[in-house]
């Protein structure tokens, strides 16, 4: 099932800047199948708003999950924390997807039921996910 979001489209593409999010494992990088990977950009000052929309279909990568392919004219000045929409990604019943947007341009995956105690995401074989946010640049 491929996601379908306003303001994804190519009619809404001017100002931003398009590139290709990859999804890998942290053990083995593995490669994707996707039937959409899409991530779009735009810059107004210091102020970044980032969305990215993923539909992978087959993955072949191991342990935790992240994603790569963010250009590093819009690497955040500090780590930033949001929230992600997913559908089929596996993670514990209770608790809540985060993901961080890191200082090296890699986005990482954790998961927290309100306490203090944050674990990684495994990569799955298949799934869906949307992520939507704004940080302050470091440059």
């Amino acid at each position: 099932m491929a996601i379908t979001v306003f303001g994804m489209g190519s009619n809404q593409d001017i100002g931003h800047t398009l590139f290709t999010p990859i999804v890998a494992g942290t053990t083995t990088a593995g490669t994707g199948t996707y039937a959409e990977n899409v991530g779009r950009i735009k810059r107004s000052g210091e102020v970044i708003q980032l969305r990215i929309s993923l539909s992978v279909t087959t993955h072949t990568g191991t342990g935790n999950l992240k994603i790569t392919g963010l250009p590093s004219a819009f690497y955040p000045k500090n780590a930033t924390y949001v929230s992600v929409w997913s559908s089929g990604l596996t993670y514990t019943a209770g608790k809540t997807l985060f993901c961080a947007i890191n200082t090296d341009g890699s986005i990482t995956f954790q998961q927290c039921d309100g306490s203090a105690a944050w674990a990684s995401v495994a990569i799955d074989t298949a799934f869906e996910m949307f992520i939507s946010t704004s940080y302050m640049a470091a440059k």
